[in-house]
């Protein structure tokens, strides 16, 4: 913290690339969704206005959808939420249809009509 401090870089950023490349190393060793989320999570603890979204897109994108899902229970705006699990729910079979049945739950929790909207557009379309 004090080193991005001192060079100037906001620490969100830092541990935001930190996480992104943390995610791309883990396909080469053994480690689980859960061990690497919980790692993810404990150096993002004292951190706000770190997008969960933005890094579950990576996780999302190394085939690692649980991990994804994980990281998005941690987004605080619903909006971003819904659009990664639109995204996610392309994959095939069981894992897209969960995905997309996540994004209308939490489209439907959000209370946003439009974002409600585009989620069931999506889903029947």
């Amino acid at each position: 913290a004090r080193l991005c401090d001192w060079v100037g870089v906001p620490k969100d950023t830092v541990l935001f690339l930190w996480a992104c490349d943390r995610i791309r190393l883990a396909r080469n060793n053994a480690e689980t969704d859960e061990q690497l989320g919980d790692c993810i999570m404990a150096k993002f603890e004292d951190t706000p206005g770190v997008s969960f979204a933005e890094v579950a897109r990576v996780a999302a994108a190394t085939d690692r959808p649980h991990l994804a899902t994980k990281l998005l229970s941690y987004e605080t705006r619903s909006r971003a939420q819904v659009k990664v699990l639109l995204q996610l729910s392309v994959a095939e079979g069981a894992t897209g249809q969960l995905m997309l049945r996540l994004a209308l739950e939490k489209a439907a929790q959000s209370h946003d009509p439009d974002l409600v909207q585009t989620a069931i557009r999506t889903t029947c379309g």
